[in-house]
C-alpha cells in the first residue's frame, strides 16, 4: 500500500507546507516580480486588467488571493490567462511551459525544497483539486506530478539554489 500526503492548507506539518496558500518569507521570483506565496501567482495570472492581476500579485495570504480568483470567472470562459503582458490559452504547451517555470522558482525557496525532500517515501495528493482544466488554473495532477518531478530530478541533480 502506497502512503498519500494530502497537500491542503487546512493540514499541518508537509502537508500544510506544500499548499500554495503557504507564505514564504523570502520569496520566489517569477513573470520578472517577486511572489511571496503560489496561489497569488496562479490567481492573479485570470486577470486580464493589470492593476487587478498586480493587486493580486502582490497579495501574501494564499486564501485572500483564492478569495479575489475566484470572484473572477471570466477567463473560464475564454479559457485565457496573463503572464505578464501575454495572454495564453489554459491548453497551450506554453502555459505548461509556465508552470514548469514557476514551480521551479518555488523550489528555490530553502523551506519548501526542505518540505518536498521530507516528502520522500509519500504519493503526493490533493484531494480537493480539480481534475477538470476548464474549471482551474492547476489541477490535482499538474500540481502534484510538477512537485513530484522537482523532489526527485532536483535533489538527483543535487540540485542547489542561487
Amino acid at each position: 500500500m502506497v502512503n498519500c500526503l494530502n497537500i491542503s492548507s487546512s493540514q499541518e506539518g508537509l502537508a500544510g507546507k506544500l499548499s500554495n496558500f503557504t507564505h514564504w518569507q523570502e520569496g520566489f521570483t517569477c513573470l520578472g516580480r517577486r511572489f511571496y506565496c503560489m496561489e497569488a501567482l496562479l490567481q492573479g495570472i485570470k486577470f486580464e486588467n493589470a492593476a487587478m492581476r498586480n493587486r493580486v500579485f502582490e497579495m501574501k495570504k494564499g486564501d485572500a488571493a483564492k478569495k479575489m480568483g475566484s470572484r473572477h470567472g471570466h477567463w473560464q470562459h475564454r479559457q485565457i490567462l496573463y503572464l505578464g503582458e501575454t495572454r495564453v490559452s489554459r491548453h497551450d504547451n506554453e502555459y505548461q511551459k509556465f508552470l514548469d517555470e514557476a514551480f521551479t522558482a518555488l523550489y528555490g525557496v530553502s523551506g519548501f525544497q526542505e518540505a518536498l525532500q521530507d516528502s520522500w517515501g509519500w504519493h503526493l495528493v490533493h484531494r480537493i483539486g480539480e481534475w477538470d482544466p476548464k474549471y482551474t488554473v492547476l489541477t490535482e495532477a499538474e500540481f502534484c506530478s510538477r512537485l513530484e518531478y522537482l523532489r526527485a530530478h532536483k535533489s538527483l541533480q543535487g540540485y542547489t539554489y542561487r
